[in-house]
C-alpha cells in the first residue's frame, strides 16, 4: 500500500509540474501574441498617419500649383476649395485628381467661355473618367485637347 502511495503521489507531482510548465508555455505564447498584435496596431496606426501627412502635401503642393495656373491667391484658393469638396465625393485618388486638375486648370478660362464652370469642368471629367476606367488625369488630359481644338 505504501508503495501505491509512493507512486499515486510522484504521478500527481509530475502531472503537476508538467501542467504548470503547459500554463507557463501559454502564458509566454499569450505575451507574444498580445506584443504582435501591439505592433500590428502601432503599425496600422502609423500607417494611418503617413497616408494624412501625405495627403495634406499633396493638397498643399495642388494648391501653389493652382495659385500659379489662375494667376493669383484668391482665384486659386477658390479653385482648390472647389477640388477638394470634389475630391471628398468621387473615387478618385488624390494624386490622380491632382495630376488631371492642372490640366484642367490650363483650360479653365476656355470652359467658362463656352459657359462650363470649374466645378463642372471636375464634375464632365469626372463622369468621363468613369467611362474611360477611371483614370481622372487621362480624361482630364482627353478634355483639355478637346477644348483646345474648339
Amino acid at each position: 500500500m505504501a508503495q501505491k502511495l509512493n507512486i499515486d503521489i510522484v504521478a500527481k507531482d509530475k502531472s503537476k509540474q508538467a501542467l504548470n510548465k503547459v500554463q507557463a508555455s501559454l502564458a509566454k505564447v499569450k505575451g507574444a501574441v498580445f506584443n504582435l498584435r501591439n505592433a500590428f496596431i502601432g503599425l496600422g496606426a502609423g500607417i494611418v498617419i503617413r497616408g494624412i501627412v501625405n495627403a495634406g502635401m499633396q493638397i498643399e503642393e495642388l494648391g501653389v500649383q493652382l495659385e500659379a495656373l489662375f494667376g493669383s491667391a484668391r482665384k486659386g484658393k477658390a479653385a482648390l476649395d472647389t477640388v477638394t469638396k470634389f475630391a471628398k465625393t468621387t473615387p478618385f485618388e488624390l494624386s490622380n485628381i491632382q495630376q488631371g486638375v492642372t490640366a484642367l486648370a490650363t483650360v479653365a478660362e476656355k470652359a467658362e467661355s463656352l459657359g462650363i464652370s470649374f466645378e463642372e469642368l471636375l464634375k464632365i471629367t469626372g463622369n468621363t473618367a468613369v467611362q474611360l476606367g477611371g483614370d481622372f488625369a487621362l480624361a482630364s488630359q482627353q478634355f483639355k485637347d478637346h477644348l483646345v481644338l474648339v
